[in-house]
């Protein structure tokens, strides 16, 4: 499974007055109606269970230029508490609606209300109704991941290794 690529995504929420998130690659839409998407997290995961029990969360899709916010947000930045990691110099995070985080400088970011969350194995299955979708008008290219390494797409769909683990 390491050789699937996919797009880099922090999930953010907040609880009890604080913001928590964790980066994720297993992130897919679900459904049209409702809009909806499905999001797999380690269980395992310091924060996992603030976002099984959250009313709201959001999906921010990173930038091919956000390594660094992938880094702080999957663990490998451990020297980091979630409230340094929201404010890394390079991301911009706002308050949406019931305090949820929202990354302005990513390629998009949606907000959306939890469904329902189910256990399968070491993994949770969060599913979200998509409440909005706000994007950035400009073109930037979308972070992926793939066999243990960022890579980001160039024009022509030409995959650039842009970090190595």
């Amino acid at each position: 499974m390491r050789r699937l690529g996919s797009t880099v995504c922090v999930i953010a929420t907040a609880a009890q007055g604080q913001r928590f998130g964790f980066t994720a690659t297993s992130v897919c839409p679900l459904a049209m109606e409702p809009p909806s998407i499905l999001i797999c997290a380690n269980q395992n995961s310091t924060s996992y269970e603030r976002f099984a029990e959250s009313i709201c969360f959001s999906v921010n899709i990173l930038a091919a230029h956000q390594c660094e916010i992938a880094d702080a947000f999957g663990g490998k930045r451990q020297e980091l508490s979630q409230s340094q990691k929201f404010a890394l110099g390079r991301a911009t995070w706002v308050s949406g609606s019931k305090d949820v985080p929202l990354l302005t400088d990513g390629i998009a970011t949606l907000l959306c209300e939890r469904s329902r969350s189910i256990t399968y194995g070491t993994h949770g299955i969060l599913i979200g109704h998509v409440l909005s979708v706000q994007h950035e008008r400009f073109e930037a290219l979308p972070l992926m991941y793939s066999n243990g390494r960022y890579l980001s797409l160039r024009s022509g769909a030409e995959a650039l290794a842009i970090s190595v683990e």
